[in-house]
């Protein structure tokens, strides 16, 4: 199972993806569902941390490996509600069943 960690000004939420081995899914993959709330919330999603920050469009072709715990940070959410931020990852975590990774 991979993990993916969403550090938000409201609290980090993990995301799982279940199964054994990898489908091929990316990361653009997953990003699509919410590349729309983004938008709309005007906030980013970055990968890593502060001072080794990667935006999502760079990574959006790297398939997310079997076994993989991926950090991300949303930023600039600061002056969403809580019901906002659990948007995004509510799309996130609907997106990411449907990606489990294939039975091996």
């Amino acid at each position: 199972m991979s993990t993916i960690t969403i550090t938000t000004s409201k609290g980090a939420k993990t995301i799982p993806i279940e199964g054994n081995a990898i489908n091929n899914k990316s990361f653009g993959d997953l990003f699509s569902s919410i590349e729309s709330s983004l938008a709309e919330f005007d906030v980013t999603l970055t990968r890593g941390d502060d001072s080794q920050e990667t935006d999502i469009d760079a990574i959006k072709g790297e398939t997310i490996a079997q076994g993989s715990r991926v950090e991300f940070t949303l930023k600039n959410d600061e002056a969403l509600s809580t019901k906002e931020v659990n948007k995004i990852i509510e799309a996130l975590k609907a997106k990411a069943k449907t990606l489990k990774h294939a039975d091996a």
